[in-house]
């Protein structure tokens, strides 16, 4: 009442006053009272109040009108919900259609380092950088229409002129009538989640680095292997001719000791077998060597030529029987149809010997069986099916062999805008090192360094066909199609 009449307001008001008043009899009642106070005329004061007299100037009206107990409690209510908005630990504030904050809560101008009337009232985009205020006008649009924001990074100015970083939500709260009425922005602290992002990206760099060292150390390393290993190949083979030459000489010529002619053979037969590991260890390094181009992300490009099919898996064949077990069959069947095939004869080959050369090494007894057989696509075009059958042990059927070798992601550099795909990219990086390790571990059984079955799959992509694979005890069939 001293405010209005003291003309520094027009009206009051007060709530959910308690009053005890009396009722019949002079029973004390108690109820609440929603009280009011205004500015009246003169006039109107004399005639609400005839044993006052006023002359010019304005009276006081003072009106009050009794609470149900249900406004009461729903009054109770909301005052509670106000209560737990206001001091909620999250940063909260509503804003008009055009952006213009209307309400914040204490959280959020705690974070903001700003008074009530310091914030409120002012546009969202004079607290952003310059380089986000396109964004802060795109997002009031789209809050406009009715969109919702989730998790959008923003960045605003506090008081002292640091900058915070944050993830933004809205949703939009409308008028019973249907119309757009304020939106609620939630926001969250986002120096965490950049933080983890900066601390994985640093990870992949030093991985990316650790890996590229690594790639260099070995291409080196396979070099200073490779030439040596050349040159012995090739000192092997000259002194195999000339041992050749001197056993031919020697069967013809009588003065020769039996056991003279028996040491040329024997040796011969030695070198015969260094020549054949010396080969091995040539093939697995160029092996290692393509292995290590396909991580990196090179294609093979292969050398096109009509191969002829009939000596070239006589030949692979021929290898595999020396490899075999004791009483295992080895078995070529090639099909009617086309003796040639217009593919990279170099590629083709060293599929076919890795894939026979698996089947031979799990091959106890039985067979190892190479088949090639004439086909169609399902559009009709032509193609030549390769199948390598064996019967031995088998894989187990929860075990992908062809699946585990489809490699997750190039090795480039780390994806950029978000910790998620900083965590994936991480996990795709591990994944294909794991699968290297597990291959030449549960395949190879220490008698190879289970190179072969992803060097084939690799190999058959680039020819234009794709490995499958299916096994059980006794059945094992790897297979692939190449088109003419």
């Amino acid at each position: 009442m001293e405010s209005v009449g003291s003309g520094e307001a027009l009206k009051a008001s007060i709530t959910d006053v308690e009053m005890d008043l009396k009722g019949e009899g002079g029973t004390p009642l108690s109820g609440f009272f929603d009280w009011s106070v205004g500015l009246v005329s003169a006039a109107l004061s004399n005639i609400l109040d005839k044993s006052a007299h006023y002359e010019g100037g304005r009276g006081l009206i003072l009106m009050g009108e009794p609470c149900s107990e249900q406004t009461v409690r729903q009054r109770a209510k909301d005052s509670e919900t106000a209560d737990f908005i206001q001091n909620a630990p999250i940063p909260l504030q509503s804003t008009d259609c055009k952006g213009v904050i209307q309400w914040a809560n204490l959280a959020m101008l705690d974070m903001m380092e700003y008074t009530q009337d310091e914030y409120v009232g002012r546009h969202c985009s004079d607290f952003a950088p310059d380089d986000q205020k396109d964004l802060m006008s795109e997002m009031a649009k789209a809050v406009h229409c009715g969109k919702k924001i989730k998790e959008v990074p923003v960045c605003f100015y506090r008081k002292n002129g640091g900058i915070v970083p944050l993830l933004l939500d809205t949703n939009v709260s409308y008028s019973e009538d249907g119309r757009f009425h304020h939106t609620r922005c939630f926001f969250r602290d986002d120096t965490g989640r950049r933080v983890r992002e900066a601390r994985a990206e640093a990870l992949v760099d030093e991985m990316d680095r650790s890996l590229s060292l690594l790639d260099h150390f070995m291409s080196n390393t396979l070099h200073f292997i490779r030439t040596p290993c050349n040159v012995m190949t090739q000192a092997l083979d000259a002194a195999r001719g000339q041992l050749d030459s001197a056993n031919h000489a020697n069967q013809s010529n009588s003065m020769v000791s039996v056991a003279a002619k028996a040491a040329i053979l024997e040796s011969k037969l030695m070198l015969d077998v260094t020549v054949g590991q010396l080969s091995d260890l040539t093939r697995t390094l160029d092996d290692v060597s393509d292995l290590q181009r396909f991580e990196q992300g090179a294609e093979l490009r292969p050398v096109i030529n009509d191969v002829e099919l009939l000596p070239l898996c006589h030949s692979v064949m021929a290898e595999c029987a020396l490899r075999c077990h004791d009483g295992v069959e080895c078995v070529l069947d090639i099909g009617e149809g086309k003796a040639t095939l217009p593919t990279d004869p170099k590629q083709l080959r060293r599929v076919l010997h890795h894939l026979l050369a698996n089947a031979a090494m799990w091959t106890r007894q039985g067979s190892v069986h190479l088949s090639v057989t004439h086909d169609v696509y399902p559009n009709g075009a032509p193609r030549c099916v390769f199948n390598v059958t064996d019967t031995g042990v088998g894989i187990a059927g929860n075990i992908d062999v062809v699946g585990k070798y489809r490699q997750p992601q190039s090795m480039g550099k780390a994806p950029k805008g978000g910790s998620e795909l900083s965590q994936k990219y991480l996990a795709s990086v591990q994944q294909a090192r794991d699968r290297q390790v597990e291959a030449a571990g549960s395949l190879s059984n220490a008698k190879g360094v289970g190179l072969g079955l992803l060097l084939s799959y690799n190999i058959t992509n680039a020819l234009g066909g794709e490995l499958c694979f299916s096994s059980e005890p006794g059945n094992t069939k790897f297979s692939f199609s190449l088109p003419y």
